[in-house]
C-alpha cells in the first residue's frame, strides 16, 4: 500500500494500551530509535478507553516516529483495540507489540526483511524478560520469557505470543480479526484470542502459515504481580479454560455435571497433595524453592482443571457436552 507519496508502506505497528501512559512512552522511545527507512512503516497507539490521557504520552514522539497516530477505541477489550488497529492500518502487514515491551533498534528492519524475503501470512519472534522492580530470588528469567529456539521457518504445534506478532492485513480481514469474546478487558485477566486467531489462519491458509523468526526479539516487562505463585496458578487455570473455549472439541466421556464436578475436585486434590509432597521431598537442585516446583511442574495440573471447568460450563449452557 502506498503512503501517498508513491512509497510502499509495508508495516503498521499497533500498540494497544489501557491506562498505562508511562509504559506507552517507554515503548515509543524505543520505536523512535529504529534503524529502518521511515517511509516503510507507521505506528498507531490504540487507546482502549483509558481514563488517563494517553494522547499526552504520545504527543512528544510526533515527528520522531513515522506516521504516528493515537486513536481512541471506546469499546473496552483488547480484541476490540486490536481490531481497530488493523482497520486503521495502512500497511500491508500489521505488527502487534505490547505497551510494556521495548524494541531493539533493528526490530523494524528485521520485520521488513522477513516481509521481503519470506512474505508469510503471519510471523513473530521471542521475548526476553526485563524488570522495573526487584524480583524474588527464586524467579527465573525463563518464567518471563518466550523462546522458540534458534531455527527460523514454519511454526508447527505452537502459537506465537501476542506481544510480538506480525500479520498480513488481508489475512486478518479474511478471518475476521480477533474474537471480541476472548482476551483481556481493561485490567481483567483473560486469554484465548491470539490462539483462536492463529487456529483460524492455519485452517484458512495451511499448517505452515505461521513463521518464526528468532531475530525478531522484544524485551517484555515482568510486572510485580506476575512474579508470584498465585499469578501462575491463575494463569494456568485460565489458560486451560480459554483453551477449551477456543477449541470446544474435547468430548466429555459419560457426560454429566456431577461427573465433571467430581473430576475437578480430584484434580484440585491432586494438585494440593503434589505441593504438600514437594514441600518435603523434591529435587532441590532442579527446584531450589517450592515456588520453582509449583511454577515448572505442579501448576500444569491446573490447565486440566481449567479445561474440565470449560467442559462443565459448556454442559451447563447446553445440557450436553460440546464436541
Amino acid at each position: 500500500m502506498s503512503d501517498g507519496n508513491g512509497e510502499i508502506l509495508s508495516l503498521s505497528i499497533v500498540i494497544c494500551t489501557y491506562n498505562r501512559p508511562d509504559l506507552v512512552a517507554q515503548v515509543l522511545s524505543t520505536l523512535a530509535e529504529q534503524d529502518a527507512p521511515a517511509q516503510a512503516y507507521e505506528a498507531l497507539v490504540i487507546d482502549n478507553a483509558s481514563p488517563g490521557d494517553i494522547a499526552a504520552a504520545v504527543r512528544p514522539f510526533a515527528g520522531r516516529i513515522p506516521g504516528l497516530r493515537c486513536i481512541r477505541e471506546e469499546q473496552v477489550g483488547l480484541s476490540h483495540a486490536r481490531n481497530r488497529g488493523y482497520r486503521e492500518a495502512r500497511g500491508e502487514y500489521v505488527a502487534y507489540v505490547d505497551d510494556d515491551c521495548k524494541l531493539p533498534p533493528e526490530w523494524v528492519s528485521t520485520a521488513l526483511r522477513v516481509i521481503r524475503e519470506v512474505h508469510p501470512v503471519m510471523f513473530g519472534g521471542p521475548a526476553g524478560a526485563f524488570y522495573m522492580t526487584p524480583r524474588p530470588v527464586w524467579f527465573r528469567d525463563a518464567y518471563g520469557s518466550v523462546d522458540f529456539g534458534s531455527d527460523r521457518g514454519p511454526l508447527i504445534g505452537r502459537s506465537l505470543s501476542g506481544m510480538n506478532m506480525v500479520i498480513r492485513k488481508d489475512a486478518l480481514e479474511d478471518v475476521g480479526g480477533f474474537d471480541p469474546e476472548l482476551g483481556m478487558t481493561g485490567m481483567t485477566m483473560a486469554y484465548g484470542e491470539e490462539t483462536a486467531l492463529q487456529d483460524r489462519l492455519r485452517e484458512r491458509f495451511g499448517p505452515d502459515a505461521i513463521h518464526i523468526e528468532p531475530g525478531l526479539r522484544v524485551d517484555h516487562l515482568v510486572r510485580p504481580e506476575k512474579m508470584s505463585v498465585l499469578w501462575i496458578i491463575r494463569r494456568r487455570f485460565l489458560g486451560g479454560l480459554y483453551g477449551y473455549r477456543c477449541s470446544a472439541n474435547d468430548p466429555v466421556p459419560g457426560a454429566g455435571a456431577l461427573r465433571l464436578r467430581f473430576k475437578m475436585l480430584r484434580i484440585a486434590l491432586g494438585f494440593a497433595l503434589d505441593i504438600a509432597g514437594a514441600a518435603l521431598i523434591r529435587d532441590r537442585r532442579r527446584y531450589p524453592a517450592l515456588p520453582n516446583y509449583i511454577w515448572e511442574h505442579a501448576s500444569y495440573r491446573l490447565e486440566r482443571l481449567g479445561q474440565v471447568c470449560g467442559q462443565l460450563e459448556s454442559w451447563n449452557a447446553s445440557g450436553t457436552p460440546s464436541v
